[in-house]
């Protein structure tokens, strides 16, 4: 048998072999309805003696092989042939006590009409079809908005995450400088951008002009880098620390990966700060009004002891890879935004330190003349930031997430090879 409902998604037929699919609306032809027996009885070739009637057990049977939404347009025409919906009263049927296993003949007692049912009873009205379409298609549309994702789940995310890690790591050294002071353009636009917003509006209250000088500007960078392409020193470790220690990985090959892992690194942090030398040089000869916010912030940053900076690039980097993970998840760009948005703005707002965005403010204000010198720079400011970014990315986000999710994922991936294997 076969049951034909109508949704938003089209009309659909249910096979007992194939599943549901799209038909045309050519193939609800009077010659394969007909209701002057009775309503919603198949036919074959001919009406009335020949005709029977719609097997329900069949649409149940189906209705569990379906996805989620035609299990919803299934279950909806259900109630309607049964009488909820539009008034029209089922033919009562008698289920064959035999049980009958799908995709196998067995001798099972067809299902018998009631005589009744087959003869008497009023064709349905215009009005009763067109209610029976619209209950269907409101019931298959809900259900298939519904059963959409918005973001992968977390095992589905880790693997993402774990494919970029390969990918860059498989990445020329040319490949990895270039891509990689593309995106310290992009980081010096942030630093630009947030030291014009928030770095100049020192007349707020304390707690409101850091979340203004948080929200507005490195969100920019890392969304620019996630979307138009790019990579950066930070973002790296933790995507590329996940792909090394996935388990199942060949320990003959952990020295070669590991030595590649951390020249891809070098030459990202190579590439990075050449664009961000190169924004806030321009900065300084354009004049911006970023630079005095600049000067001001860079001052700052070289007060703090090397354990404290240390301290604050653990977290900003541990912050700094979750934007890049959760932007794994998000199957779209807006969502994408936020939760690059989320992460992003929390670590700026609470001041925690990031490398990369250290090499815009400081040498943009050793270019404008602040007494900072570049070894001042490097010992009390670069060097600290960058080694607490590293721990934070590899160990605190990459290392935990191994724990959770690696021995989960490579014990499900070991089972899907099994399972291909066996079809094969």
């Amino acid at each position: 048998m076969r049951a034909v409902v109508q949704s938003d998604l089209g009309i659909f037929r249910g096979d007992p072999v194939d599943g549901v699919r799209p038909m045309s609306a050519e193939g609800l032809m009077p010659r394969r309805w007909n209701t002057s027996n009775g309503p919603f009885c198949e036919t074959g070739t001919q009406a009335g003696a020949n005709a029977r009637p719609l097997d329900i057990a069949s649409v149940r049977h189906k209705a569990s092989k379906a996805t989620k939404a035609t299990k919803a347009a299934a279950a909806a025409s259900l109630l309607c042939l049964a009488g909820h919906s539009t008034g029209f009263a089922a033919p009562s049927v008698q289920v064959a006590t035999q049980p009958v296993t799908f995709g196998k003949a067995t001798s099972a007692a067809a299902p018998r009409g009631s005589p009744a049912s087959a003869t008497s009873g009023a064709a349905p009205s215009a009005g009763q079809i067109s209610a029976l379409s619209a209950a269907v298609g409101v019931a298959a549309g809900a259900a298939s908005r519904m059963s959409r994702r918005a973001t992968k789940s977390p095992e589905d995310t880790y693997r993402a995450v774990i494919a970029g890690g390969d990918i860059r790591m498989a990445a020329t050294p040319t490949e990895v400088i270039l891509s990689s002071i593309v995106t310290g353009f992009y980081i010096g636009f942030g630093g630009v951008l947030c030291s014009t917003v928030g770095g100049s509006a020192l007349g707020l209250a304390p707690g409101l002009q850091r979340f203004l000088f948080g929200a507005v500007g490195f969100p920019l960078s890392i969304f620019l880098t996630t979307i138009a392409g790019g990579q950066g020193f930070t973002p790296n470790v933790s995507v590329m620390a996940t792909a090394f220690m996935r388990k199942g990985t060949d320990r003959e090959l952990q020295g070669d990966k590991i030595a590649k892992m951390f020249a891809n690194l070098g030459y990202a942090f190579f590439g990075n700060a050449i664009g961000l030398i190169t924004i806030a040089y321009l900065a300084n000869l354009a004049f911006l009004p970023a630079v005095p916010a600049a000067m001001l912030i860079a001052k700052h940053k070289v007060e703090h002891t090397f354990t404290e900076i240390v301290v604050r690039g653990i977290l900003g980097g541990w912050l700094i890879g979750l934007a890049i993970w959760c932007s794994q998840a998000a199957d779209d760009v807006a969502s994408k935004f936020v939760c690059i948005w989320l992460c992003i703005s929390t670590y700026v707002i609470c001041q925690y330190e990031h490398c990369l965005a250290n090499l815009f403010f400081v040498p943009c204000a050793i270019f404008a003349g602040a007494k900072i010198t570049w070894a001042d720079f490097i010992f009390k400011s670069l060097i600290p930031s960058t080694i607490g970014n590293f721990f934070g990315g590899f160990f605190m986000l990459a290392g935990f997430y191994r724990f959770v999710y690696g021995r989960k994922c490579y014990l499900d991936d070991q089972a899907q090879l099994v399972c291909d294997v066996d079809v094969d």
